[in-house]
């Protein structure tokens, strides 16, 4: 019985490590929740609205989805941009190829 237990933690202690989640795994979450996060301001709800208007609703939903999934693991020694209303129009401008952006 002692074996038993003795081999299963010694089993834990060696494949136990890999189920340890990675840092950068949980920033780039935590930077896809606050890009998210702007959708729900009244400015980012106005950005939103005034591109759908023109541009339409799919091309938009595209461009949003696109924007969120950008926030990736963050480069090391590069300034941190907090996103904000003005950031998700200037995106929303470059990814439909607006030239005239509202």
């Amino acid at each position: 019985m002692r074996r038993c237990i003795l081999g299963t933690f010694l089993l834990l202690a060696a494949c136990g490590s890999g189920a340890v989640s990675s840092p950068s795994g949980a920033a780039a979450v935590d930077a896809r929740a606050e890009r998210a996060r702007i959708a729900f301001t009244s400015d980012g709800q106005e950005a939103l609205r005034s591109y759908a208007q023109i541009y339409g609703d799919d091309a938009v939903n595209s461009c949003f989805a696109a924007w969120i999934e950008e926030a990736g693991t963050p480069i090391l020694y590069e300034p941190v941009a907090r996103p904000d209303a003005h950031a998700l129009r200037q995106f929303l401008c470059t990814c439909i190829g607006a030239t005239d952006c509202p």
